[in-house]
């Protein structure tokens, strides 16, 4: 939170501080944090985080929307870039499976 206050225009903390409330359970908190960092910089890493917060916490509809936007980013990445993160190819395969978007 001091990172937010003190650095109000660092998107990383926000979406930081998205994280930490996602897992103390604070939903609401989260989705703003993340919509703050996203404001500040449209990143594919906070997009694809902020849709797995909504679809743990069963906001499908919200998470399907975010997700078709990070979709929308990756494919207009260089394909070193998007094979530069394993995490991030799973979380996408996963996410690909259950929601049902995007080319594969």
């Amino acid at each position: 939170v001091c990172v937010c206050v003190c650095q109000p225009d660092f998107p990383s903390s926000y979406a930081l501080l998205a994280v930490t409330l996602s897992r103390l359970e604070d939903f609401g908190n989260a989705c703003a944090a993340y919509e703050k960092a996203l404001e500040l910089d449209n990143d594919h890493g906070f997009r694809l985080n902020y849709t797995l917060t909504l679809f743990n916490n069963g906001d499908m509809q919200n998470a399907a929307e975010q997700f078709r936007l990070f979709e929308e980013m990756w494919l207009q990445l260089d394909k070193e870039t998007q094979q530069s993160d394993a995490e991030v190819n799973k979380a996408r395969g996963a996410l690909l499976s259950v929601l049902g978007q995007g080319s594969g």
